[in-house]
């Protein structure tokens, strides 16, 4: 995973022209963005950072915001002339003598026309969803109407930035999404921090006019044009390019998406990937087996009241940083704290039993803070557990360390202080790895094992017996869903 980048300003003329360079691969790649961009906010939505970390991976991605949008000067619409100097300007200040260039949408448009005039810089063009007119002509008749496209640009000016309809149609750019709120409202705040109402109609007034079939035969670089098939406004433009770039490699995926880091994102960059490195990616497994290991201070309700705020936050403070430090010596992963706890992964059981008996001893020290005659910690695992990659392991595990609380101190009977308790299944995961010496002992809840199955807990509590539960509270208590 990659830092958000700095954002830097390139001179072009007298505008300035925001951009970003991330990644330190063999060959630059130059991204030039679709109608509108924002190259911090891009950042913040999961996909598209996922989208452009995964083009970062394989080489020296620079990006930028087109003059007029973005981070970039707002001043009146360029031509596409001037955009190409803005384009020139960038690489320059980034350092870049020749880059492979990659366009989407209308940037295809430009990149076209970089690529037929300095192609001494140009080292490949790849495009996606590209297209050289937008609007129907005699001689283009599968471009827009034009009475379609008039009511398109006063549909744009009413609803820009509403998060409603949207400004772009979202019925066409995203179809599968149109009903989804949370979708709409991260749709209208990226058009309200991309451009404002009027220069986004004085944008698509220029796309309007714009007219590159006459450069496709002079494009002399190995070319890739990629699109969906469904993705209605951009297809037939694609089709239109990738037939009349001389050599062009034409792949056509399935999907109606209009944003490539939406929906099967993986398709579209292994063939970029490919295409550019001369290598196909091989996939990485998102889902592994691990251990996960949930810690929480028991009472901590009302150790915090008794201690006090001051007291009490010192008190986690010191708690957080001996958990981390023994979940880093026995090579766990943090997942996320829980305010009084915290979640991590390993590799293995024994590894975690080590570092759950490492965590009991060496809070022993908190002990004078939060009570006498017990160790103020308990921890509950579940392994092997089928998890998710990193980045999305802390939503995945969100509802663990309520589930644990629920189930380990209510439902074992043989979770006492000191003593680590395991069902059948763990036994077997890690016979050769965790204890033997009559410390730690297979778990006889059996009724356990359908809940988080295999389950072991480390208990550092008195608490009075509980008794057994009655058979409608076991009803009751079958498991998380």
């Amino acid at each position: 995973m990659f830092e958000v980048p700095e954002t830097r300003y390139a001179k072009s003329g007298d505008v300035n022209i925001a951009y970003q360079v991330v990644g330190d691969g063999p060959f630059d790649l130059i991204h030039v963005p679709p109608f509108i961009s924002n190259l911090e906010l891009q950042w913040e939505n999961l996909d598209e950072r996922r989208y452009f970390e995964r083009l970062a991976s394989f080489c020296r991605l620079i990006m930028f915001d087109k003059r007029g949008t973005g981070l970039s000067d707002r001043v009146a619409v360029a031509t596409l002339e001037e955009r190409m100097d803005d384009l020139r300007a960038v690489m320059d200040a980034a350092g870049s003598q020749r880059a492979a260039v990659y366009g989407s949408s209308e940037g295809g448009a430009l990149s076209v026309l970089f690529t037929a005039t300095y192609p001494d810089r140009v080292s490949a063009l790849v495009l996606y969803g590209a297209y050289p007119r937008m609007a129907w002509a005699p001689d283009y008749p599968d471009g827009v109407p034009p009475e379609i496209w008039a009511w398109g640009l006063q549909h744009l000016e009413q609803n820009w930035g509403r998060g409603l309809e949207g400004g772009l149609p979202l019925w066409a750019l995203t179809p599968d999404r149109v009903d989804d709120p949370a979708w709409r409202k991260i749709h209208g705040r990226w058009e309200r921090l991309s451009a404002s109402p009027g220069a986004a109609v004085a944008l698509q007034q220029m796309i309007g006019e714009m007219d590159v079939r006459h450069l496709l035969p002079a494009i002399r670089v190995p070319t890739l044009v990629v699109y969906r098939t469904a993705d209605t406004l951009h297809a037939v433009g694609s089709r239109y390019m990738g037939a009349h770039i001389p050599g062009a490699k034409v792949v056509e995926l399935p999907g109606n998406d209009y944003f490539p880091y939406l929906g099967d994102q993986d398709a579209i960059l292994d063939e970029i990937e490919e295409f550019l490195t001369g290598v196909r990616p091989v996939p990485v497994p998102d889902r592994a087996l691990a251990t996960v290991l949930f810690t929480d201070i028991v009472s901590s309700t009302e150790r915090a009241a008794a201690l006090g705020d001051d007291a009490w936050t010192r008190t986690l403070d010191r708690h957080d940083a001996l958990v981390a430090r023994e979940v880093e010596r026995h090579r766990g992963h943090r997942i996320k704290t829980t305010g009084d706890g915290m979640l991590a992964t390993f590799d293995g059981p024994a590894r975690a039993v080590r570092c759950a008996q490492a965590i009991c001893e060496a809070v022993r020290s908190l002990v004078s803070k939060c009570g006498r005659g017990f160790t103020p910690v308990r921890s509950s695992f579940a392994a092997p557990t089928s998890v998710g990659s990193p980045s999305t392991s802390a939503n995945a595990f969100q509802r663990w360390p309520e589930r644990a609380k629920f189930w380990c101190p209510r439902r074992s009977r043989t979770w006492w202080p000191g003593r680590v308790s395991r069902s059948p299944t763990v036994d077997l995961t890690c016979s050769r790895g965790c204890p033997t010496n009559g410390e730690y002992s297979p778990s006889r809840t059996n009724h356990l094992d359908h809940v988080i199955k295999p389950l072991l807990m480390t208990k550092g509590v008195r608490r009075p017996p509980i008794p057994r539960p009655t058979a409608r509270r076991a009803r009751r208590c079958q498991g998380p869903p």
